[in-house]
């Protein structure tokens, strides 16, 4: 995880200082993703919040809402994702993604 959020900073900040916008998503999946009172909560949406905090440039878009994980996973290789947190590594994922 450390090592994702390192990536994920060190590429933002070679982009200079303007605002950039991170398109993620959610999956239906204590602890990482649930509903609370009609809002996202979840370790995922904790560490989103961490990032923005840290960096106010930096936003997420598409958390509030879920989707499955196999929707997830096909729009983080066709691009339409840029990070997605909480993603299991396989030996598969590594070589697809």
């Amino acid at each position: 995880m450390r090592v994702l959020l390192s990536i994920v900073l060190i590429s933002l900040a070679l982009h200079g200082t303007s605002a950039t916008e991170l398109r993620t998503a959610a999956e239906n999946h204590p602890p990482k993703y649930y509903l609370e009172d009609g809002k996202m909560k979840g370790i995922a949406i904790d560490i989103i919040n961490a990032i923005e905090a840290m960096d106010p440039s930096i936003k997420f878009s598409g958390q509030e809402f879920f989707q499955p994980l196999p929707r997830i996973i096909a729009s983080l290789q066709e691009n339409k994702l840029d990070v997605f947190f909480g993603l299991i590594k396989t030996l598969e994922r590594e070589a697809n993604i």
